[in-house]
């Protein structure tokens, strides 16, 4: 600001620029059963990056599963490496996960990380899930396990922004 009563000034920005975006969309359903961590079909490759570039990564995704009171595990992967990690305190380290009410509710798991590659090369990030291990069930993406004629089908995302440094 320039003070009371001055006109408003506006600089130009050097660094936090959103340079590129590229985006992922899932709109069928898929299904597992793994207790280790499996592919949603959600995956987004980033251009190649400018030097210092970070990645900021928001995933919006739906799912349910087949058992009431049963967990949804949720990971974020940059190649072989699982990002925006919870500490190794219950020793089920995952980005999010949900608690199933019933077999027929949907859950939407949403968050943003934002990833420092320290690289210029293209960037691939894939959203995993899997269950627990203490029971065996089916964990959905896009839909719940109980569907009728009331049923909604949903749409899952993963978007990747470069952000110039």
């Amino acid at each position: 600001s320039a003070g009371a009563g001055a006109a408003p000034a506006f600089e130009t920005l050097s660094a936090g620029k959103i340079l590129a975006v590229t985006q992922s969309v899932k709109t069928d359903t898929a299904s597992t059963t793994s207790t280790s961590a499996a592919s949603t079909g959600l995956e987004v490759t980033t251009g190649t990056l400018s030097s210092g570039s970070k990645v900021l990564v928001q995933v919006s995704a739906q799912i349910g599963n087949s058992a009431a009171e049963q967990r949804s595990h949720i990971t974020l992967w940059n190649g072989s490496t699982q990002l925006f990690l919870g500490d190794s305190g219950t020793g089920h380290q995952v980005s999010a996960f949900a608690r199933s009410m019933d077999t027929s509710s949907i859950y939407n798991i949403s968050f943003m990380f934002l990833h420092d590659p320290s690289a210029t090369s293209a960037q691939t990030y894939t959203l995993k899930y899997h269950r627990s291990t203490n029971t065996s069930y089916t964990i959905y993406i896009n839909r719940g396990h109980s569907e009728d004629a009331n049923s909604g089908r949903c749409a899952s995302s993963i978007t990747a922004m470069e952000v110039g440094a």
